[in-house]
């Protein structure tokens, strides 16, 4: 076999890998319940099954059918009327803060200041009524979104 010069990380960033590993930057841990909402995050647009989520995040269908359970408690999630399945619920507030902390989470590896990162200028965009963090959702025109 032949060996080839593979470029290896970085220490500093081997340590942002790590970071990226578990849901929301690893500041809630890795519980089935933060790997479900990351995976709906990925997607929030379709309405999922557990059967499918317990694939995408190895998790048990049994775990995932709690997290639902749990979520639409929370008013997070909401029981498809068309299917078995669940959606998101975009009314929900704590879904938009979960959204933005997912996107600050990202875009919190360096050293620049705050008020100067992408995810700021794009949340004075949004508080200023120019555009929506649903993309490609509407707040003011999408029927679908009012209907939730």
């Amino acid at each position: 076999m032949i060996e080839e010069d593979i470029p290896l990380f970085s220490e500093e960033d081997e340590k942002l890998l790590e970071r990226h590993k578990y849901p929301f930057c690893g500041i809630f841990g890795d519980t089935p319940k933060c790997r479900v909402v990351e995976e709906l995050m990925a997607d929030p647009s379709r309405c999922v099954v557990p059967e499918e989520i317990a694939k995408l995040t190895e998790l048990s269908v049994v775990e995932v059918e709690d997290s639902f359970e749990s979520l639409t408690m929370d008013g997070l999630l909401y029981k498809c009327k068309e299917c078995d399945g669940y959606t998101v619920n975009y009314k929900s507030r704590r879904w938009v803060a979960l959204t933005l902390l997912a996107f600050a989470g990202n875009d919190d590896f360096d050293d620049e200041p705050a008020e100067s990162s992408e995810f700021v200028k794009g949340m004075e965009e949004y508080l200023n009524g120019r555009t929506s963090i649903f993309m490609p959702f509407s707040i003011d025109g999408d029927e679908e979104w009012k209907k939730s």
